[in-house]
């Protein structure tokens, strides 16, 4: 995919995230299709997007996480488009705490794929999901603030789950065919941190 030139800036302020949102789009004569969004703001969203559009073409938008954008196709870009969106006033605060929230979630996202990772000598951990329901785990790795943790399939909990890996509360930032990444709600401290530690 070609780099897009989003030079000069989209949309000036504060409110600009740009953290990728899968989702699906849909035009007024009922058509759908998968989209992403590079780019969201309060006023504007790059969309990438398969299918050829036409400028001011009405278009509405289902984001994973964010929710429904209504809006006009405001120009083309190579393998997309640019929403111009039409946020009521009454859900700019919504939208603009939606945005707030999957910025934060990417960012801790990235500070955990970038952490330093061990394999511990006690790989063995149990995935409690409530007071009921515990499975068992086994870490591939582990960084001061998450775990890549192997389940059966069966067993592997949705994305933005709360869990508990062993002792530790985490949050469930990605799945995979046989496990999960999870998000420790503290970060291991640093001189708790090594292959001997146990969850």
């Amino acid at each position: 995919m070609q780099p897009l030139d989003l030079t000069p800036p989209l949309d000036a302020g504060a409110d600009q995230r740009d953290a990728a949102i899968p989702g699906r789009c849909m035009l007024m004569n009922g058509q759908e299709f998968a989209c992403e969004a590079l780019r969201v703001s309060l006023h504007m969203a790059v969309i990438i997007a398969a299918p050829p559009m036409t400028p001011d073409a009405r278009v509405i938008c289902y984001l994973n996480d964010i929710g429904i954008l209504r809006g006009w196709v405001d120009r083309l870009i190579p393998h997309g488009f640019v929403l111009r969106l039409d946020v009521r006033e009454d859900r700019r605060a919504r939208l603009a705490a939606s945005l707030e929230w999957h910025s934060n979630r990417a960012a801790l996202a990235e500070a955990q794929r970038i952490a330093p990772r061990i394999v511990p000598i006690e790989r063995k951990v149990e995935m409690r999901l409530g007071e009921a329901l515990v499975f068992p785990g086994l870490i591939l790795d582990l960084s001061v603030s998450g775990a890549a943790i192997l389940m059966k399939p069966a067993h592997i909990p949705f994305v933005g789950s709360v869990v508990r890996a062993g002792r530790r509360p985490a949050t469930v930032v990605r799945a995979f065919d046989k496990g999960v990444g999870v998000q420790f709600r503290e970060p291991i401290p640093s001189a708790a941190f090594s292959e001997h530690i146990v969850l």
